[in-house]
């Protein structure tokens, strides 16, 4: 069979599972991310989300399977080596540098893998005019330019959690796994939210991206993955994930409107371990 117009994946997800003692956090998972795609992962609480992405991130060594990025498998699960293959992260709590301003957090991103120090690397980091420009850049994507100089402890949950998705950018990877970056906004914030997601993906960066608001998720996504109980349940596009009864059974719940399933509101956090 002919291979031509095949897209080879950015990262390949094959047969992933993680045992704790007893409990199957994963198990058997798999799916790909191509290159400039938006991928959600949505499912219940306890689902397997967090540890999915702890997976993928060289947090977790799997139990069984193996994540393969541009066709290599990883070896050696560690975030920096990872990072160094092009993944960048966020994190479902916020990990602001609290007393650097907004414009210092983002540059610390910017410095990536070259960074051995963080404050005192910021000083020769600020005559760097690259990398100037690249946080200049980040700073206008994610609707930051207004507060670039405030402490990040001061700004608002929204302005933090799109300081977190730029600082993740800084270093150019070519997937950013973004883990609940709605979480604690407020309805007020998920328009400028929803509107940096956007515009990361319209620059090729693939998305993977775990989020509880799945009406947001589904309405950025190219395609979906649920989880439910630590395996795979559905994978395709929105709309397909929308009209699976399997799906509307196990987590968007029965009610229908008008042929549009009711998505029930997110609450709480997930803890999966």
């Amino acid at each position: 069979m002919s291979t031509e117009g095949k897209v080879t994946p950015l990262v390949e997800v094959r047969g992933i599972g993680v045992r704790f003692g007893g409990l199957q956090a994963l198990d058997d998972v798999s799916f790909d991310v191509r290159p400039g795609e938006f991928v959600s992962v949505i499912g219940p609480n306890g689902a397997g989300k967090s540890t999915l992405f702890n997976v993928i991130s060289g947090v977790q060594r799997p139990t069984s399977g193996s994540v393969l990025i541009d066709g290599r498998p990883i070896r050696r699960y560690r975030p920096d080596l990872v990072h160094a293959r092009g993944v960048g992260r966020t994190f479902q709590v916020a990990r602001p540098v609290g007393s650097l301003t907004v414009r210092d957090n983002v540059l610390l991103g910017a410095g990536g893998r070259r960074l051995h120090g963080v404050l005192s690397s910021l000083r020769p980091r600020g005559r760097d005019k690259t990398l100037q420009h690249r946080v200049d850049d980040l700073l206008e994507l994610a609707g930051l330019t207004a507060v670039a100089h405030r402490p990040a402890a001061e700004i608002s949950p929204g302005d933090l959690r799109r300081m977190e998705i730029a600082r993740a950018l800084g270093d150019e990877p070519r997937l950013v796994l973004l883990d609940e970056p709605a979480a604690g906004v407020g309805s007020d914030g998920l328009t400028p939210l929803a509107e940096l997601l956007g515009r990361i993906s319209d620059r090729g960066v693939a998305v993977l991206l775990v989020e509880h608001y799945v009406g947001l998720a589904l309405s950025l996504s190219d395609r979906a993955v649920v989880l439910n109980r630590g395996r795979l349940l559905a994978l395709g596009e929105p709309d397909e994930i929308r009209a699976n009864q399997a799906v509307i059974d196990a987590y968007l719940g029965t009610k229908r409107s008008r042929g549009t399933v009711v998505v029930p509101p997110a609450t709480g956090t997930e803890e999966e371990r």
